[in-house]
């Protein structure tokens, strides 16, 4: 994806993030339940959507303003709360909102953390609890980079996939046109096992031309969960192997 393309991107999820720029917010019912569902918050929003699914990311600042609207406009509850209230059937003043983040990746703990323990926010994290405090990323990261290498570095991968039995999906082409995430959704949902062996053959095949995952890809540790869990963070499970 071109800079231009991520600028574009970048701004239409900043301008209706802007407290005074006029937008509101959908009348809602009020007893509604809105879910808002994040992954990562980051410092650097150039240097994340570089290196990572860009769709995915977001920058603590564009977070905090997202934070300071939603508490104006909702009841903002932790996600047991609003279910207690669905299961009762109660009515409340206004809308409610419950804030999650998937994945648990350590920005949350360095970015996100912070701003919502600032504003006096609850939170909750879906774990995939096989990779916290583990060295590795999770599959669609490493996915995501190794693609991002071959594809800069003009590495062709159809036959790595073809001797896995995986059908390349014009991979080649797309990653030579720069459609590295349309590459990406190709292979992420393939079955764990599989691929992994995807993963692990694309690192073989890239060689000396593999550069390491970056340091941002790092998920929470168990050190981490369980100091922001006596701080009013819940956690929740988002299965072992990321499935």
């Amino acid at each position: 994806m071109t800079n231009t393309s991520l600028l574009v991107k970048r701004s239409i999820k900043s301008a209706a993030s802007a407290a005074k720029a006029g937008f509101g917010y959908p009348r809602t019912a009020n007893g509604s339940i809105h879910v808002l569902a994040y992954h990562r918050v980051v410092a650097n929003i150039e240097k994340a959507e570089r290196e990572a699914v860009y769709g995915i990311v977001v920058s603590t600042k564009t977070f905090r303003r997202h934070c300071e609207m939603v508490r104006r406009a909702f009841d903002v509850v932790s996600l047991e709360t609003a279910m207690h209230f669905l299961e009762a059937g109660r009515t409340v003043a206004r809308p409610m909102a419950v804030i999650t983040f998937d994945d648990g990746y350590r920005d949350f703990y360095d970015e996100a953390f912070p701003v919502l323990n600032d504003l006096g926010l609850p939170a909750t994290v879906f774990l995939p609890t096989g990779y916290i405090g583990k060295d590795h990323p999770l599959p669609h990261d490493r996915i995501f980079w190794l693609l991002k290498i071959a594809s800069e570095r003009s590495v062709r991968i159809s036959g790595v996939l073809g001797r896995l039995g995986v059908d390349n999906f014009r991979c080649d082409d797309h990653l030579k046109s720069g459609k590295i995430l349309k590459v990406t959704e190709s292979l992420v949902y393939l079955p764990n096992e599989l691929r992994e062996a995807v993963i692990a053959a694309l690192e073989q095949e890239l060689g000396s031309k593999m550069v390491a995952y970056p340091p941002e890809h790092q998920l929470l540790d168990w050190d981490e969960v369980r100091e922001m869990s006596r701080k009013g963070i819940n956690f929740g499970s988002h299965t072992v192997n990321h499935v």
